[in-house]
């Protein structure tokens, strides 16, 4: 998923931040959206994330929809999974099972 993430970033000539870590979750955030220039933000498990990186990722989710420069990819072990909290309208709203392609 990482990697499709990357060549979707260097397709579209934007910035590509990685986030594994659930603790570096608000500063990349922050990083990103510092930047005027397109950026792709890819969240490694969101699945696994605990309350408080959780929270702060829906907040960036919401917060995308004033950001046309932002694309927030989350990668998850099992999509079917996550709260509802995360597939809601303007939250991921596009699930892609990257073992089947």
């Amino acid at each position: 998923p990482c990697t499709v993430a990357k060549n979707f970033a260097a397709d579209n000539k934007a910035r590509f931040y990685s986030v594994t870590d659930p603790d570096l979750l608000y500063k990349t955030f922050n990083e990103a959206g510092l930047s005027k220039k397109k950026t792709v933000v890819f969240v490694e498990d969101i699945d696994k994330l605990g309350d408080g990186p959780a929270i702060n990722l829906l907040m960036e989710l919401d917060g995308t929809r004033t950001n046309l420069n932002r694309i927030i990819i989350g990668s998850a072990e099992k999509a079917d999974s996550l709260d509802e909290a995360f597939t809601r309208a303007g939250r991921f709203s596009r699930i892609l099972d990257i073992e089947s392609i």
